[in-house]
């Protein structure tokens, strides 16, 4: 025997004495399911309320009314209900279903349609069932008749549908001949969208991919519409005609003429003509020269010395210098002409129908060739040190073939901001030997604007010019478009090679110079936002003052630990809004706290640097780890250093309550370096516990630093290993405290220390300088001393022996290197230049953008598993090593 139970959910709005009785009774013809009879008093109102396992709704709620219908047109089949009256006793069974065999419904009505989903309802017999389905347009199913699955409770539906497009988006190419595009067009859609536009109040219907003759310096607005049960519409699109000029009219029918055969920097005496029944029209006359002399300002190089200032001056008044300039460089140099890009035969080649490659006069400038079978071919690319983008297999497939073409993947590496995967192409057509690739994918961009530390633009450059050397071919950049990303990448590299070579950079040449390549490149002129940055007015403020262990270690306003008295759990901003900081947020958060977030190596806010408590902030301090769900507490110092308070305890061998906190500690074990705690706080407003392990490190005195620094290491591996920091983002969402006495001087150094342990344990790298300059921006006095940061170096090194200038992990062959902006590669603790102690020691020069533009590039581990220190060179089997940049 089989049983069957289901579960219901009531929602109770009214307790209320029961005043009657209530049965369902069974109809099934008329258009009625059911009926419930109510007895009960004449006065009342009786609200029917109708469940299945999903919903609750009511159904009717009238005075006087002892018979409430149930229609079938309410109802789902194969689905069991439940019938309710509020204020009555139920009599008798009040569950029911119509179990049916499962069909397929064949006609359908659309009953509403939006951007993202089409709702469909059954039409065989709609006054019968109540069967419904919203269904998402996607790319795959837009204009197809597709079988969706409705399942009930006892049987399943099939209801065949009729799939609009996706949204529409279109665009006015003002080529000659004019006329509308269909962008994202799906494939398998026939070509019934119409274009509505309208200019003066006049409208005009017209077909897209059909040549169009629209009025000159007329504003039109347009959008698209696809006939469907209820019409698909597109964003409205708007535009101006702008003349334009030629040299032969080819066909004397409409618009259709040409300017082949046009020279650079020449002016030419032009006309347009059209004839109309037999008569000649003059449409245009006039001079104009294919570039003009002075086509650009002349905008003079900026030299090293001045690089600051000029940025100062630029990004005065919300960048407006900035914009102004970016904007009076011409987004496509029309002198360059795209004849092969707009071909009918290689249009499905381009991803997007306004950046194109472009050919110059009868020659091919700048776009790359291919050549199949001694055929030329096209494809979407220019040369600007680029050649063309790849596709890649994944580690679960190890290999795919695209036409010709065989790519097998090796390993794959994920670090925080890119991945690099090693790859191997081969033709199969060519006996050529196979060439090995280097494919390094930047995931640390954003959508619609730029990455908000400059820094990862820099160690990206440095990782991909790590893997180059004399037998490399050119390095591939792409994006999505070819342009945006791209271009920015490339003038960033281009500009740092300036400096190095003349003490100088042109960027607003180079961009000029990169538009005549390829249109559009560099395409906006967003620039990272920094409100609020390096202000501490919160901190300083009188009322916070005495909060304060020292005035000189305040946290900048943008990325204190927001904080209040209320118990509400994790009351900080989001990662990723750092720059949308406001004095809003400020005034809500009422509380003030001497901690910073701070950025780890693998998650941003994965860290919080803290000042050791004062008797007057020790609630404060508890509050903190308890709103943030700390699990890791590192304190580096005692209590009482050379007879100066340090820290406030905020433990003790019995329970220990500070204002509305309680901490207790459970458990305690000692090492020879290191104490560690299992700590329980808790407030006296919530009965939630918190766990906390606190480790404090015993080998730390005044001004000194550990005489073994290799016993800090093994404290940060025990955190590691009991708190579940694996080499990924997993468990690093909560971020670990830590404090000294100021908060920036030892904790500085351990959060130096902990990053950089991350970054040589995934990358096999590690750059000193750049970690230390990112930490500075994060915390004022953090890593204070040239000892200190001389000190990071002594430890790496002791963790990570060096072996001919690489860092040898104990336990595996992995190698991994020393890096430095200035310095290249570093092989001991004692190689820092002078340059470095100056920088180390100065924390405006730390920060400085020269010092981020002047960098060198070091030799690259081996793709290959456990090849150490091998470069990628030229053999036998193997052809020239190529490196791919996606951005």
């Amino acid at each position: 025997m089989l049983f069957r139970t289901y579960s219901y959910q009531f929602v109770n709005v009214h307790t209320h004495f029961h005043t009657g009785e209530y049965k369902l009774t069974k109809i099934g013809d008329g258009g009625i399911s059911h009926v419930v009879n109510v007895n009960g008093s004449s006065n009342e109102t009786y609200t029917v309320m109708l469940m299945d396992k999903m919903s609750e709704r009511e159904i009717k709620k009238e005075p006087n009314l002892t018979a409430f219908e149930i229609p079938f047109k309410l109802l789902k089949p194969c689905t069991f209900y439940k019938v309710r009256v509020n204020g009555c006793e139920p009599i008798g069974d009040l569950t029911f279903t119509y179990s049916e065999k499962g069909k397929t419904v064949n006609e359908t009505v659309v009953t509403s349609v939006n951007d993202e989903e089409v709702c469909f309802k059954e039409v065989r017999d709609p006054q019968k069932w109540n069967l419904t389905k919203c269904v998402k347009i996607t790319v795959n199913n837009s204009c197809n008749r597709i079988p969706e699955l409705i399942k009930l409770d006892t049987c399943s539906y099939t209801m065949m549908v009729n799939m609009p497009p996706v949204k529409p988006h279109i665009y006015f190419n003002q080529a000659i001949p004019s006329q509308f595009e269909w962008t994202n067009k799906p494939e398998q859609c026939n070509d019934n969208l119409n274009i509505i536009c309208t200019h003066d109040e006049n409208t005009t219907t017209y077909v897209y991919n059909k040549s169009v003759s629209l009025l000159p310096d007329k504003k039109y607005y347009c959008f698209g519409e696809y006939p469907y049960e209820k019409p698909i519409s597109s964003d409205k699109l708007s535009f101006k005609i702008n003349c334009a000029t030629c040299v032969t009219h080819q066909t004397g029918t409409g618009t259709d003429c040409s300017m082949e055969g046009l020279e650079p920097y020449t002016k030419y005496s032009c006309s347009i003509t059209a004839g109309v029944s037999k008569h000649e029209y003059t449409i245009y006359t006039g001079e104009t020269e294919t570039l003009p002399s002075e086509p650009l300002r002349p905008v003079e190089p900026i030299y090293a010395e001045n690089l600051i200032e000029a940025y100062k001056n630029k990004i005065a008044d919300e960048g407006r210098l900035f914009m102004d300039e970016f904007q009076s460089i011409p987004r496509i140099f029309s002198n360059y002409t795209i004849k092969e890009a707009k071909k009918q035969e290689n249009q499905s080649k381009n991803r997007y129908v306004d950046i194109l490659p472009c050919k110059y006069h009868s020659n091919d400038y700048n776009r790359v060739p291919l050549t199949t079978g001694g055929e030329r071919e096209y494809i979407n690319a220019s040369f600007i040190e680029i050649k063309c983008a790849q596709y890649w297999p994944s580690l679960d497939r190890e290999t795919e073939i695209f036409e010709d073409f065989v790519v097998k993947i090796r390993a794959e590496e994920h670090c925080p901001d890119y991945i690099i995967r090693y790859l191997v192409l081969a033709n199969k057509r060519e006996k050529a030997p196979e060439r090995e690739v280097t494919h390094i994918q930047f995931i640390s961009w954003p959508d619609h604007g730029v990455p908000q530390d400059p820094s990862l633009l820099l160690k990206l450059r440095r990782r991909v010019n790590s893997f180059k050397n004399f037998f490399s071919g050119p390095v591939v950049v792409h994006c999505s478009a070819g342009v945006g990303r791209t271009g920015t990448y490339i003038g960033i590299d281009a500009m740092i090679e300036s400096l190095e070579a003349e003490g100088r950079v042109d960027i607003y040449g180079f961009v000029a110079k990169l538009r005549r390549q390829r249109c559009l490149m560099v395409q906006v002129e967003k620039l990272p936002k920094f409100k609020n940055w390096r202000t501490f007015n919160t901190g300083s403020s009188e009322d916070n003052k005495k909060k304060n262990r020292y005035s000189s270690h305040i946290p900048y306003d943008f990325n204190r630990v927001l904080f209040r008295l209320e118990i509400e759990g994790n009351q900080t901003s989001d990662p990723e809004d750092e720059d949308e900081y406001s004095s809003d947020e400020e005034e809500e958060s009422n509380e003030y706290i001497n901690a910073s977030f701070i950025d780890g190596y693998w998650c941003h806010k994965s860290l919080i640097a803290a000042q050791g408590p004062l008797p007057n902030t020790t609630e404060e301090f508890l509050l903190m780890l308890y709103q943030q769900q700390t699990k890791t507490l590192v304190m580096l110092t005692d209590c009482q250093e050379d007879g100066k308070d340090y820290c406030s305890q905020y433990w003790g061998d019995e329970k220990k309550v500070f204002g509305d906190m309680e901490i207790e500690v459970k458990k305690t074990e000692s090492f020879p370096a290191y104490v560690r705690r299992r700590l329980e706080i808790q407030s006296t407003k919530k009965k939630d516990i918190l766990e906390v392990d606190q480790y404090q490190f015993l080998k730390w005195r005044g001004t000194e630093l550990p005489e073994n620094a290799q016993e800090l290491i093994e404290m940060m591996k025990s955190i590691r290993e009991n708190g579940n920091y694996d080499n990924s983002k997993m468990d690093r969402s909560i971020p670990i405290v830590v404090h000294c006495n100021n908060g920036s001087s030892r904790t500085g150094v351990f959060c130096a220390l902990w990053n950089l342990m991350d970054c040589v344990l995934t990358e096999k790298l590690v750059d000193v300088f750049q970690e230390i300059k990112n930490l500075r921006k994060m915390r004022q006095g953090m890593v204070e001393t040239f000892e200190q940061y001389q000190f990071l170096y002594t430890a790496i090194e002791g963790a990570f022996p060096v072996q001919n200038g690489a860092i040898k992990t104990p336990t595996a062959t992995d190698s991994a290197q020393v890096i430095n902006e200035t310095t290249a590669l570093l092989t001991e603790a004692n190689s820092t230049t002078g340059a470095d102690q100056k920088e180390a020691e100065d924390s405006k020069a730390t920060e400085s953008s020269e010092q981020e533009a002047t960098e060198n590039s070091t030799a690259a581990p081996s793709p290959a598993e456990g090849d150490g220190e091998k470069t990628t060179t030229e053999g036998p089997n193997n052809g020239p090593a190529a490196t791919t940049v996606e951005v």
